[in-house]
């Protein structure tokens, strides 16, 4: 008899072995009329967790690549997006490099020789070189050089004045000075100026964009050195590397994008998600900010979904009323602000909601964007900053009716340290208690597999007909669950014997699926659910060890 009060001393404390022996005790105790049979029953608790699953928490594992947000009334939404380009102005708009040129010739001079001087004055309208559809009207310049190439064979100095009022620095009318010429008539000089700063005010003139400029050439005597027959200055100008600041006017056609793109829709790529979803009110949906001053057109063209899981493709059209879509963009007296397009296909053939109900992965199109040419006019502009950019979105709204859909996590179970080893010997019985309180609209299925280091299956907690399930909490008329007074309590108890004890000693992890139901799914199609960034979910987790201890426990 005191070998075995020295091993229940041993293994057990003082305190499991006064609960189980479930009596009052006396101060004295007569060992000897103790029975050498014996059988004790004590259990050992082990608090396992306890936690709270939000809906941030519930739509991550819906889709984790999903971008997650919500709208002003805090429904959650599922957003997939393609960006399709950014591009700023002045990759799209470009200004050729510009080649004039001018001379001054001896038969323009009247007299024998220069006595003093004499000065000779011309102006040209030159041609400015652009697209055959654009008509600019204006250009602020930001960078470039103004290169002349100046060549004398006058045995004179002189002074040359290159002028235009269509050009202006800092609001006045510009001219710069050359002073040129040598007495042995070889003069030959290059200069170059600044673009930055200059305003070039086009003319246009019929069909031809024009650049007034002015010439004046002053030639000295030099103590009366001879005019030849052949003299002449010969000018040629470049406007070279021009970068521009600001355009106005019609840049005639321009198409920023023709390409091929698609949506991953990753929700639907996920292996693990089983069962049917049905989105209420999903969106296929354009998002384009455009600082650019000019209307802007964006079509859609072969567009088809593709579903792996259901191994099916969609063509999708869209009405001409719908596409291409309309771009807003920044009036005059805008210049520099971003006018932002939320375009929504509403009209698709089919309707984009039956085109989800195949649960695509991945929604195709060939998109282009280019300028709305019957609309461009004198009041578009651009800045060479101005920004367009695009994106495609598959915007899926958490309202929605899903039935057997079931999502898995993984956490750690590792039995054998739980308890010491002379303690996992004696376990009769563990005894799982489950505590959910739901706030979510949804039924849920809770299974629990163990598995081994290598995640092969070795058992689960229930038989899979006999699920327990935590009911959803209570709807109210605008199918919402009141987080304060509609949660639905459920309490699980699962016992496992020896035998499936022993078949899971070695587990390493248990593997939680949870098989989602909207409340009715079978016998009410039409009901669909929304969910709220605020809806949790709560609960609690542990579990008992029930130990038997008699006589052939005893070593």
């Amino acid at each position: 008899m005191k070998k075995i009060v020295q091993f229940l001393l041993r293994v057990l404390p003082a305190g499991f072995l006064l609960v189980g022996a479930g009596g009052c005790i006396k101060d004295t105790i007569d060992l000897e009329h103790f029975s050498d049979r014996f059988e004790l029953t004590p259990g050992i608790a082990l608090p396992l967790g306890y936690g709270s699953l939000g809906m941030d928490d519930l739509i991550a594992r819906f889709d984790s690549t999903g971008f997650v947000k919500k709208d002003a009334s805090g429904l959650l939404e599922l957003s997939y997006n393609s960006q399709l380009l950014s591009l700023k102005a002045s990759d799209v708009v470009s200004i050729p490099d510009q080649h004039f040129d001018q001379f001054f010739v001896r038969s323009e001079i009247a007299l024998p020789t220069i006595t003093d001087s004499v000065v000779l004055n011309k102006s040209k309208d030159y041609a400015f070189s652009l697209q055959s559809d654009e008509r600019i009207d204006s250009i602020i310049l930001k960078a470039g050089n103004f290169h002349f190439s100046i060549q004398s064979t006058f045995r004179h100095t002189g002074r040359l004045v290159v002028s235009s009022s269509y050009i202006l620095k800092n609001g006045k009318a510009w001219k710069e000075e050359f002073y040129i010429g040598n007495t042995s008539g070889t003069y030959q000089g290059e200069f170059d100026r600044s673009l930055s700063g200059l305003a070039l005010h086009l003319l246009h003139r019929n069909d031809s964009t024009l650049l007034p400029l002015n010439f004046s050439l002053t030639l000295y005597s030099d103590d009366g050195q001879p005019l030849q027959s052949s003299d002449q200055v010969t000018i040629d100008l470049g406007l070279l590397n021009i970068g521009f600041r600001l355009i106005y006017g019609n840049i005639g056609y321009k198409e920023f994008l023709a390409q091929q793109s698609s949506i991953l829709v990753n929700l639907f790529e996920k292996s693990e998600i089983g069962g049917t979803i049905e989105f209420e009110d999903p969106r296929f949906t354009v998002q384009i900010d455009n600082a650019y001053g000019m209307p802007i057109l964006m079509e859609f063209t072969n567009v088809y979904s593709s579903s792996e899981r259901q191994n099916i493709t969609v063509p999708i059209s869209f009405p001409p009323e719908e596409n291409p879509v309309q771009i807003n963009y920044p009036a005059l007296n805008e210049i520099g602000l971003s006018k932002q397009t939320l375009f929504t296909f509403e009209n698709s053939n089919p309707p984009f909601r039956d085109v989800m109900q195949t649960e695509p992965n991945k929604i195709h199109f060939t998109t282009r964007a280019y300028t709305d040419i019957s609309k461009a006019g004198s009041t578009n502009f651009v800045l060479d900053t101005s920004r367009f950019t695009a994106s495609v979105n598959v915007v899926l709204p958490v309202w929605l009716r899903a039935g057997e859909f079931v999502l898995r996590d993984t956490i750690d179970f590792d039995f054998q340290n739980m308890l010491g080893e002379k303690e996992r010997s004696l376990i009769d019985t563990l005894v799982l208690y489950l505590e959910v309180n739901n706030g979510l609209p949804l039924n849920v299925g809770v299974q629990l597999a163990f598995v081994d280091a290598s995640y092969q299956v070795l058992d689960s907690l229930f038989d899979s007909n006999s699920l327990p399930q935590v009911p959803s909490g209570k709807l109210s008329a605008d199918y919402t669950v009141d987080q304060q007074t509609g949660k639905t309590l459920k309490k699980t108890y699962a016992g496992i014997g020896k035998d499936k004890i022993k078949r899971i000693e070695n587990a390493r992890y248990a593997i939680v699926s949870a098989e989602l139901n909207t409340t009715d799914f079978q016998t009410n199609p039409s009901l669909k659910v929304k969910f709220y960034d605020y809806y949790k979910l709560d609960f609690k987790l542990a579990a008992k060890a029930l130990l038997r201890i008699n006589n052939d426990n005893i070593p």
